[in-house]
């Protein structure tokens, strides 16, 4: 979720800067506003994660954890919340503009860096939990003759923290917006120095805006490898057999790779839309920690998101969710006039921000775009939850019936006690490994205790059409109905 969170602070700079500027803003009480209550929220979540570890110690019981992960999940939550205040209200945005300029990319980084201080300084709180977690489980470890790893600082948490979340989408996204601006600068350039028609200047610069889009995103996997630190997986039986996987399915991929995490993650991934910018990742971890068929069993689970096209039919989902979620709660407030009067009342205004700020007409203005983004949010996370979990449980099932082979080449027609078993198993050590509760939930991936429990009734099954596949199968005919609907209404709309 984090991902989504950066793509928001982002989005709601670039929906402030396009719209209409606000008069006269104070920089300093807009700055100390905004960076005072960005300074609260993290030594709040500080002070409350520090309360929470000390009490693990005392205590032992791991309930604490989970309520210093909850209390980081707030955290973010209300520096977000903070932040689109700051941006639509207070007029930070400006403020960064009118101390920055309109630099490329510079101006819209700086300008979300303090949300970004308050999520990395809540990890650098909770690292401090996970390293006295990742020391205890040493003996554990020993006992079970598994790989030792050595206990990582403080600081390698936060760096893999940072690697793994804030950048997997920062970079390609902030390449595409530099991308964006530098292409729109170049457009006015043309325009001024007589190069090219304003109108001529306008398509020319949407079709190498647009191709420039598809190759950063093509291409970003290239970008995510080198940001984690990855290495080819090496010869061997065990990779024979994985490659043997893939092929069965006919997915290519360009590399399979060793996720080096230091021993802090297992788990699996797959990056990239096409084959020659495809790479499948399996951490040192995971490869270390569980069982060769157990290993087999995560590899199928990843080969089954693109043999059954979860990516573009998830990013499908996402605009779905978006175009309905925007449409829905703008007509809404349309529908309902001004439901909140004392909230655009420039005198409420006044009175809070000065008679000279009078942010209440920037706001005003700005109003349909707000409720729009708000419902684009809302609309998108609805979606991705339900179908994303559906998306696991079909991959489950996917490597549960790919295992229950005899022969990769063959059909299966049952699903064997062994191949499930397999997967449950992944599951079970990954929970163990991770720090995660069976019956915690989700939001896209739901509980492992009731995936496993769903692979458990699947022994002995045929392997034909499960249920899951139908499922799965109306879920793809509800969302290319929605596709088709939003490219109507846009179609009718322009």
């Amino acid at each position: 979720m984090v991902q989504v969170w950066m793509i928001l602070l982002l989005g709601s700079v670039l929906l402030r800067a396009g719209g209409p500027e606000m008069h006269a803003v104070p920089k300093w009480p807009v700055a100390a506003a905004y960076l005072a209550g960005m300074l609260c929220i993290a030594l709040s979540v500080h002070a409350g994660v520090t309360v929470l570890g000390r009490a693990m110690d005392r205590t032992g019981k791991f309930r604490n954890v989970i309520w210093a992960d909850r209390l980081l999940v707030a955290g973010r939550l209300l520096a977000i919340i903070w932040h689109l205040v700051g941006v639509f209200v207070l007029g930070w945005v400006e403020l960064v503009h009118s101390v920055l300029g309109n630099l490329v990319l510079v101006d819209e980084l700086a300008a979300i860096l303090p949300p970004v201080l308050v999520i990395v300084s809540g990890w650098w709180a909770f690292a401090a939990i996970e390293v006295r977690l990742r020391a205890s489980s040493l003996i554990r470890a020993l006992d079970d003759s598994r790989p030792v790893y050595p206990v990582f600082s403080r600081w390698s948490y936060l760096s893999g923290q940072v690697r793994h979340q804030v950048l997997l989408a920062m970079v390609p996204v902030s390449v595409a917006l530099g991308w964006a601006e530098a292409v729109e600068f170049a457009q006015v350039a043309a325009v001024e120095r007589g190069l090219l028609e304003l109108e001529l200047a306008r398509r020319v610069g949407l079709g190498v805006h647009l191709t420039g889009l598809v190759c950063v995103f093509v291409t970003a996997p290239l970008l995510i490898r080198r940001l984690w630190s990855t290495v080819p997986l090496e010869s061997g039986p065990l990779r024979d057999r994985l490659i043997d996987i893939c092929r069965s399915q006919g997915v290519r991929a360009r590399h399979l790779l060793v996720w080096r995490t230091h021993g802090s993650m297992a788990n699996g991934a797959v990056l990239g839309f096409t084959r020659h910018f495809r790479y499948i990742l399996l951490t040192d971890a995971l490869l270390d920690t569980l069982r060769e068929r157990e290993v087999e069993a995560v590899m199928a689970h990843e080969v089954a998101h693109v043999r059954l096209r979860h990516i573009p039919w998830m990013l499908a989902a996402v605009a779905v969710g978006v175009a309905m979620g925007s449409f829905v709660l703008l007509g809404a407030w349309e529908l309902a006039g001004n439901p909140l009067p004392f909230l655009t009342s420039p005198t409420w205004w006044d009175r809070w921000m000065g008679e000279g700020a009078r942010t209440y007409d920037g706001v005003v203005a700005q109003a349909g775009d707000i409720i729009a983004m708000c419902g684009a949010l809302l609309g998108a996370l609805l979606v991705i939850g339900p179908v994303s979990r559906r998306f696991e449980w079909q991959a489950d099932a996917f490597a549960a019936k790919l295992l229950s082979r005899d022969d990769l080449r063959m059909e299966a027609t049952t699903v064997t006690t062994e191949a499930a078993h397999a997967m449950i198993g992944a599951l079970d050590t990954v929970a163990r490994f991770n720090y995660i509760p069976k019956g915690r939930f989700t939001w896209r991936h739901g509980s492992i205790g009731y995936r496993q429990a769903r692979l458990q009734r699947l022994v002995g099954g045929s392997t034909n059409r499960l249920p899951i596949d139908r499922s799965v199968g109306w879920i793809k005919i509800a969302l290319g109905i929605g596709v088709l609907g939003v490219l109507g209404i846009m179609m009718l709309g322009g």
